[in-house]
């Protein structure tokens, strides 16, 4: 790009029309270098707008999202936005004196890592900090309780830029100091340990105006896998946000025996190695959701897995299908397998005492059925109703008082699909489900 402008330029120069005058009597050569410029000044100009800083950016709550490692060079930012989060006294470690000129990126670790990146002005004359927070839960709280400092960061160099390093700050290996204050100091701060999933907000400011932009450089130093990894991540079912509650992961081991890294409270996302080939069995919980249990199996090499997992809140009004409850075939006792479902739904009656249900049965019987056999539709009712009686009889052998049950039968009268024809959808309608009545 930059040898066709030289040429271009080069073309209008005294130098060119002495030297090469037969060049300029064909027309068609003038017209390719015209044609050449062209795209390369509409690439440049592409280019150069690919990294914009809008005003919009100052704030927290519309950060750049960074799908790459390397963002830059940027235009400068511009005072702070709307909203000044920062505002504190000259020589604190944790937050800036005030915004001056601040732009914020929103990323996401790719896996297990060191992270240590590189702001690099364009000018040695440009002066950057930093704070970098670890995102905890919903975008709007998160940055409202940044401004009233209940967040505290995680890595800081807010110190005088060094031109004898060109100015830059940042992460950097070797570095010990993980919060740098105002004033003369060091410019870059420690690494930091990172796990797959993990969201950060990073806040540069520029103190000076008339600022010149600058480049932004991620960088993730990670181990090589010896065992398959998972990453956990706990959400909020209806919204998708983030949510904070224990996860325990349990195989052939007692759970008293399982290593502290199988029990993890108080998280919303949690990363360990587990042996390959191997079934493990989930629990996630948290205050004021239903409880909730997955299967997982390893891969059988060194591999990382991600796995979500969405709890359902406690909202009087609210269904929720108990997954995974087998019965034998047109009876009401229950298969072995349903076993970790009911342990889940007992661990949330447990923890939520003021939590009172309805137990619904639905038993599968579609109208496509209607054209080989007449229904027998007081069984129907029956079965149905005997089935929720056997979830209901569980939790009250177990210790719920029946205070807080009931129990009701909907017959095929509530199914998912009523013209099912395979069999992924008849199970859709051979359920059991919760209605939630207090809590």
């Amino acid at each position: 790009m930059t040898r066709i402008k030289r040429m271009f330029t080069d073309l209008f120069s005294i130098s060119f029309y002495q030297q090469y005058p037969r060049y300029l009597r064909s027309h068609s050569l003038l017209k390719h270098f015209l044609i050449l410029f062209c795209l390369s000044f509409s690439f440049a100009s592409a280019y150069s707008q690919k990294y914009i800083v809008a005003d919009s950016n100052a704030d927290c709550i519309s950060p750049i999202e960074l799908t790459d490692t390397i963002y830059g060079p940027t235009n400068p930012p511009k005072g702070f936005g709307k909203t000044q989060e920062m505002k504190d006294f000259l020589g604190n470690y944790y937050y800036f004196e005030k915004e001056h000129n601040t732009v914020w990126f929103k990323f996401t670790a790719p896996d297990n890592c060191t992270l240590t990146f590189d702001i690099i002005p364009v000018s040695v004359n440009d002066d950057y900090d930093f704070l970098l927070f670890k995102y905890t839960g919903n975008e709007n709280n998160f940055c409202q309780n940044i401004k009233d400092k209940k967040i505290k960061p995680v890595r800081t160099a807010i110190s005088r830029n060094d031109k004898t390093i060109q100015s830059t700050t940042g992460l950097k290996e070797g570095k010990i100091a993980q919060f740098i204050h105002s004033g003369p100091g060091e410019s870059y701060s420690a690494p930091l340990k990172v796990q797959a999933g993990d969201v950060y907000y990073l806040a540069l400011d520029n103190v000076y105006e008339n600022g010149s932009g600058f480049t932004l450089k991620l960088h993730y130093k990670c181990a090589v896998l010896l065992k398959p990894q998972l990453n956990i991540s706990l959400v909020d079912k209806e919204t998708g946000k983030a949510i904070t509650g224990n996860i325990e992961i349990l195989d052939s081991l007692q759970p008293a025996n399982a290593p502290a890294e199988f029990h993890a409270k108080n998280v919303s996302t949690h990363s360990l190695s587990l042996e390959s080939s191997k079934k493990y069995r989930i629990t996630a919980t948290s205050d004021g959701y239903f409880s909730s249990n997955i299967t997982f199996i390893t891969p059988d090499k060194p591999a990382i897995s991600n796995v979500v997992i969405s709890l359902q809140k406690i909202t009087v009004g609210k269904h929720l299908v108990l997954e995974k409850i087998y019965f034998y075939g047109n009876k009401a006792i229950l298969l072995p397998e349903s076993k970790p479902a009911l342990e889940t739904l007992l661990q949330t009656m447990n923890e939520n005492p003021r939590l009172h249900i309805e137990i619904q049965g639905h038993v599968n019987w579609p109208h496509t059925y209607l054209l080989n056999a007449t229904p027998d539709t007081a069984w129907i009712e029956k079965l149905s109703r005997m089935r929720a009686k056997a979830i209901y009889d569980y939790l009250v052998e177990k210790g719920i008082s029946a205070d807080r049950l009931s129990c009701r039968g909907f017959g095929n009268r509530a199914m998912v699909y009523p013209y099912a024809n395979n069999e992924a959808e008849m199970s859709k309608n051979r359920r059991v489900e919760i209605l939630v009545l207090a809590n």
